[in-house]
């Protein structure tokens, strides 16, 4: 059964110890940081844990567990295997799984001795050939220090997700007080770890146990595949190139902290390495590149066939071959020619639509023409251009990176020009950009641009400069907590709302010719259903990060016709109930299941680490729904942690049940709460 926390006791757990989560010898042993899958094939998917040992110089044997039913012991698998937990890799387990049915949902967990994982769920992609409709989700930039990450929770609730895109900056390197500034971040969140900006393998390692600590993010992780592509903020540092960054560290080379970053990424994200191939379905791992950068690990382009439906190219963007912003010289994305190839390949075989998932804006995304929007609008003139060059440099930097600084003062100047507003993105890569777009126009059938890294939502047209007409769409996704326009208008005088009224305003002015959409006010995602006629994109949002409970909804809808390449029409939000259902409730596919039939879990969870499972509570507590929102009334959302008295008697529990009886039974070792 499912209990009802009172709300004052979830906050009783959330101001539980701060303790760190490094890994360190002793009681506490498990796996404690979830679940998760990536990167599905019809016939494979890579499974992911991490298992927490109580002795942390050997390597521990893991054993992994799955079927397409929902409740099943080791002894009725339908696939099983062993692996390694090893010191090398921080004890993270990754598995190819292989010899699976396309188009088909799995169950899975992990065991380890007396301890076992949380239940997943995933599913691999459609046959080859199939006709299939698809929805996924696509996301980016969730910062630890800007918010709780409700849009996890809101993406825990979509029906029918078949696989996430994750277009970079699932972590930040910042320290506790540099984005956002000392005192700025949003409270009641755990403070980072470690407190210091990321440079050695150990930091990245341990920023990334840090955030599989928070409850909204796995949960997600353990509901759908993810196919994930790193950006600058994940392996190295703000605007990173091939060479260098915006915010180096003096203790350890650039060359060497990337590197860090690489490595650590890939020991905690469920996609493959270069190095792996995919069992089936045309869907390679590697961009046939010869790049040694990293000692070839931070090669990771990776082409996905959906069937007859789709194919999905994700482009590594940052470590690899990217010239320094504003060198026009040299080609930044040496896989340039890969694409043309992957894309011209699905075209032939007669794949409908063709999508680019990467991780920056390939839109214009000109400066804000303020001075035309005030004067269109008829408010604000002086006090807004006033504010804008008066604001302290130290006070931008509480909201913006160091990088950008300044720069917010040029807003004004150049808004008159149009010029671009971020030179990290394509738009610092001009001819390059027309290189793809050409590609797009050129071997694609009906492309599509997924894009994230400004934080704020968009739809746009791309028009290659020396054509007329759009030859392809672009979806950017909001970010998951970091801020956009919306944090640095605060900054200004005046009324915020007017200021973002005018700022919009001034970034259709100057993209008139490319912008469709934008809100850059909200955080959220973009939910994609995709059939072999038509694309519906569904932009959610949820009314704020700042605090652990949250609503959501959809706010604006778009839709693509196959054959109508470039062309984007408005449409209406998904129904509430056919796009999210509640949780564990009808339409949810762990609804009444189990983690295993064992008693593993009361020495994993229950008894072992009070500490770090409080610390997890910490990260956010969930996403409240309106009535009628499709999502129930549970309130509090919770990682389902199952615990079991015998084999013929299963108790689900939510984890922040599970939270309550660790730290209420401590030393009583507490082996059951119901």
């Amino acid at each position: 059964m499912f209990l009802d926390l009172p709300r004052a006791l979830v906050g009783a757990a959330a101001a539980g110890s701060q303790g760190s989560t490094a890994a360190a010898a002793g009681p506490c042993a498990g796996f404690l940081h979830g679940v998760a899958s990536g990167d599905p094939t019809p016939d494979s998917v890579v499974l992911w844990t991490r298992f927490t040992p109580q002795d942390n110089s050997t390597d521990q044997q893991v054993q992994w567990h799955m079927s397409t039913a929902a409740n099943f012991t080791p002894s009725e698998a339908q696939v099983q295997g062993t692996a390694s937990a090893s010191p090398g890799a921080d004890f993270t387990v990754k598995v190819n799984v292989g010899s699976l049915q396309p188009a088909t949902r799995y169950f899975y967990y992990f065991t380890s001795g007396n301890y076992s994982s949380l239940l997943g769920t995933t599913r691999t992609a459609p046959a080859e050939n199939a006709v299939a409709t698809l929805r996924f989700a696509q996301m980016s930039c969730a910062s630890w220090r800007w918010g709780y990450f409700n849009v996890y929770n809101m993406t825990s609730r979509v029906r029918d997700l078949d696989f996430i895109v994750f277009l970079g900056d699932w972590i930040y390197e910042y320290g506790n007080d540099e984005y956002p500034a000392a005192g700025k971040g949003v409270s009641g969140r755990a403070p980072l770890e470690p407190p210091t900006e990321l440079a050695t393998l150990a930091d990245y390692r341990t920023r990334h146990r840090l955030f599989h600590t928070d409850p909204a993010l796995v949960e997600m992780m353990r509901r759908a595949p993810i196919i994930a592509v790193w950006d600058d903020h994940d392996v190295a540092a703000d605007n990173a190139w091939q060479n260098g960054s915006a915010n180096p560290v003096d203790s350890v080379a650039y060359a060497n902290r990337r590197c860090n970053g690489v490595q650590a990424y890939h020991e905690y994200m469920p996609i493959r390495g270069p190095n792996s191939t995919a069992a089936a379905g045309n869907n390679s791992s590697s961009s046939g590149n010869s790049s040694e950068v990293c000692g070839g690990l931070a090669d990771i382009y990776r082409t996905f066939r959906f069937g007859s439906t789709m194919t999905l190219v994700m482009l590594e963007e940052r470590v690899t071959a990217r010239a320094e912003q504003y060198n026009y010289s040299t080609d930044p994305y040496m896989q340039i020619s890969q694409l043309r190839s992957d894309f011209a390949s699905s075209a032939k075989a007669n794949v409908t639509w063709q999508v680019l998932g990467n991780t920056v804006v390939m839109g214009p995304l000109n400066t804000p023409d303020v001075e035309s929007a005030v004067q269109d609008q008829g408010f604000l003139a002086q006090s807004l251009l006033d504010g804008i060059l008066g604001v302290a440099t130290s006070d931008l930097l509480e909201v913006v990176p160091a990088s950008f600084g300044d720069s917010a003062r040029v807003l004004v100047g150049t808004g008159r020009y149009h010029d671009p507003v971020i030179v990290d993105g394509w738009s610092g890569y001009q001819y390059e950009r027309n290189q793809v777009l050409d590609i797009l126009s050129s071997s694609a059938t009906n492309p599509v641009v997924l894009s994230g890294d400004i934080h704020n939502a968009f739809v746009w047209r791309l028009t290659p400069d020396n054509a007329t007409e759009p030859v392809a769409v672009e979806f950017t996704t909001a970010s998951v907590t970091a801020p956009g326009v919306d944090l640095l208008a605060q900054k200004l005088p005046g009324d915020a709302n007017q200021l973002l009224q005018v700022a919009e305003r001034g970034l259709h002015i100057s993209n008139n010719a490319s912008m469709h959409y934008s809100n850059i006010r909200d955080r959220g995602a973009v939910y994609h259903t995709v059939s072999p006629s038509s694309w519906h994109a569904d932009f959610s949002f949820v009314a704020t990060a700042q605090q652990p409970i949250s609503s959501f909804q959809c706010q604006a809808a778009f839709q693509l016709s196959a054959g109508a390449a470039g062309t984007v029409a408005n449409a209406s939000c998904t129904p509430r109930n056919e796009l999210f259902f509640d949780l564990y409730g009808a339409g949810d596919p762990l609804n009444g299941t189990v983690s295993i039939t064992s008693p593993a879990l009361q020495g994993t969870n229950l008894t072992s680490c009070p500490t770090v499972l409080q610390q997890n509570q910490r990260g956010t507590t969930g996403s409240k729904q309106e009535s009628g929102s499709g999502s129930g009334s549970d309130g509090i959302l919770g990682t389902g942690i199952n615990l079991l008295t015998s084999r013929s008697s299963r108790t689900a529990v939510p984890v922040w049940v599970a939270l309550m009886c660790a730290a209420a039974a401590g030393a009583l070792q507490l082996v059951l709460c119901m």
